[in-house]
């Protein structure tokens, strides 16, 4: 995935947030500005054969000792391949532009994904992803999700600090936190710092919409939400359960199921199967287990419980393979 970053400056009375009004971005200059780099590039690789006939030619005719013009090659490869990848965020960014209507709100920053990760690219970090919230509407989010599914998986390998996550969502209003669950349920989902119950309303949300459009699932993301059927029925009164955790599309579906208050808890209990275990199997064992564990606990004086059982599908050692 090829990611886009530009901030936008402020106009207007030379200071720091001075300024008011709209940017735009015309796609056509975009495109122009990018056909004429386009032309220089081609002179640039007609120079570069140009300078590697040169040095072939000082090699042969030279007998006396031996030129190495391979670091002055390569760099000049390397500037005609980063003026190629300019030239497709540009490319990108004006397609951006078009969908978006082109209005920009000054100061702001232009986010897009465009393509597939190639060899080296650097991932967002937690720091831009929380950026990333901070910048975009819950709509704007979901339509980056929409443009490319690995940007939720990014959220899950290197999510946010809880801290900063918390402080964020502390800033919404509740309209802002209720679009965000309604818009961006996968990553609003599995966010560390965020209220369990909400993460939990998220989860549900995809748990529902999944189950009613399970043609678009394999078949180990159909069996995950087979196993969780059961397991989001509560077998004892007035115990909540939570689905905490729903990433279907992770390289083996992972889950986890909370029992209890877990935003209110004094003690917490993973139950975490290790090698060997399968969620679609093993789910319901597990988690009469842990929903075994909370009922005892629960009666033990001062304490209140909450138990998250974690799950992953097809999980087995190393060099033992995944089992079928």
């Amino acid at each position: 995935m090829l990611v886009g970053r530009r901030s936008l400056p402020a106009v207007g009375g030379g200071q720091a947030g001075a300024g008011s009004g709209t940017a735009s971005a015309r796609s056509e200059d975009l495109r122009l500005y990018r056909a004429q780099a386009g032309s220089l590039d081609l002179e640039l690789a007609g120079a570069l054969s140009r300078v590697r006939r040169a040095l072939e030619d000082v090699a042969a005719g030279c007998r006396w000792g031996r030129i190495d013009g391979s670091g002055v090659v390569a760099g000049f490869q390397r500037w005609i391949e980063q003026n190629q990848a300019d030239g497709s965020w540009l490319e990108g960014a004006a397609g951006a532009f078009e969908t978006a209507g082109s209005g920009v709100a000054l100061g702001s920053t232009v986010w897009a994904f465009f393509g597939v990760p190639e060899s080296g690219a650097s991932p967002l970090s937690a720091v831009e992803l929380l950026a990333l919230l901070k910048e975009t509407t819950p709509a704007e989010l979901r339509r980056l999700l929409a443009a490319d599914a690995g940007l939720a998986q990014l959220f899950w390998n290197a999510p946010p600090a809880p801290a900063s996550t918390a402080a964020w969502w502390a800033g919404l209003d509740q309209g802002q936190r209720d679009a965000f669950v309604v818009q961006a349920p996968i990553v609003i989902g599995n966010l560390p710092g965020l209220p369990y119950a909400v993460r939990n309303a998220a989860n549900l949300k995809q748990y529902v919409y999944w189950q009613q459009h399970r043609e678009s699932l394999n078949d180990d993301q159909r069996r995950a939400l087979d196993a969780l059927a059961g397991v989001l029925r509560s077998p004892i009164k007035g115990m909540p359960v939570q689905l905490v955790a729903l990433n279907l599309f992770a390289s083996v579906p992972l889950l986890a199921v909370g029992y209890g208050n877990l935003d209110a808890v004094t003690n917490t209990t993973w139950c975490v199967p290790g090698m060997g275990t399968d969620a679609a199997d093993g789910t319901n064992a597990w988690s009469t287990a842990a929903r075994n564990l909370y009922a005892v606990q629960s009666r033990l004086p001062g304490m209140v419980p909450g138990v998250i059982r974690v799950a992953r599908l097809r999980h087995s050692g190393p060099g033992h393979g995944h089992r079928k």
